[in-house]
C-alpha cells in the first residue's frame, strides 16, 4: 500500500517508534522496583524498640502516626524501621498481625519487606529503612475494646518457626 521509495522511511519510523515505546516504561519500572531510600544514622523513630535477632535483623522501631486507635472501616498507617546488623544469608517473611482481646485476627500481613520489593538477603549491614503499612480491620464484628499488634519475621520456607527477638539486654523478647 506504501510507494516503494517510501518503504523505507516507513520501516524506519516504525523501528523508532517501537523503540521509543519499549524505552518509555523504564523509569516507571526502575521507580517500582527501586530499593527503599536509606535513613540516616541519626535517626530516632518515635518509638524504640532496639530488638534483635541472632541472623542479623535488627528492628529499630516503629511510628504510628494515625495514633494507637483504629476504628471499624479506617486504616492505621504504621511504620516499622529495619536494618540488618551483618549479612543475611536466608530470606526472611515478615507478618504484621492486629488481634483482638479474644485472639481473633482483625489484620493480617505475611510478606517480603517493603511491599515485596526487598528481601532480607538483600539487605545492607548497617543499613537502616522504614516499611510501611496501613493497618485495616478485616474483621468488622465487634471484638472488644483492646486490640494488640504483633510483629515479627519467620523463614520464608518454614513459616511455623518464628525467629527470636532479644533486647539490648540479651534478654528474649518474643515477636
Amino acid at each position: 500500500l506504501v510507494p516503494r521509495r517510501m518503504q523505507n522511511v516507513l520501516s524506519g519510523a516504525l523501528a523508532g517508534a517501537l523503540v521509543v515505546a519499549a524505552l518509555w516504561s523504564l523509569p516507571t519500572i526502575a521507580h517500582a522496583f527501586a530499593m527503599p531510600a536509606p535513613l540516616p544514622a541519626d535517626f530516632k523513630p518515635s518509638i524504640d524498640i532496639n530488638a534483635r535477632t541472632e541472623n542479623g535483623i535488627a528492628v529499630i522501631g516503629y511510628d504510628l502516626p494515625g495514633g494507637r486507635t483504629l476504628l471499624p472501616g479506617a486504616e492505621l498507617p504504621l511504620t516499622i524501621y529495619l536494618a540488618a546488623e551483618h549479612k543475611i544469608t536466608e530470606d526472611y517473611t515478615i507478618f504484621v498481625h492486629l488481634t483482638d482481646d479474644s485472639n481473633n485476627l482483625l489484620y493480617q500481613f505475611d510478606g517480603i519487606p517493603f511491599s515485596g520489593r526487598h528481601p532480607t538477603r538483600q539487605w545492607k549491614p548497617g543499613q537502616r529503612f522504614a516499611d510501611s503499612y496501613l493497618v485495616k480491620r478485616t474483621n468488622t464484628k465487634p471484638s472488644g475494646a483492646l486490640a494488640t499488634l504483633i510483629m515479627g519475621f519467620y523463614p520464608a520456607d518454614h513459616p511455623d518457626e518464628r525467629v527470636e527477638f532479644f533486647d539490648a539486654n540479651g534478654q528474649r523478647s518474643g515477636d
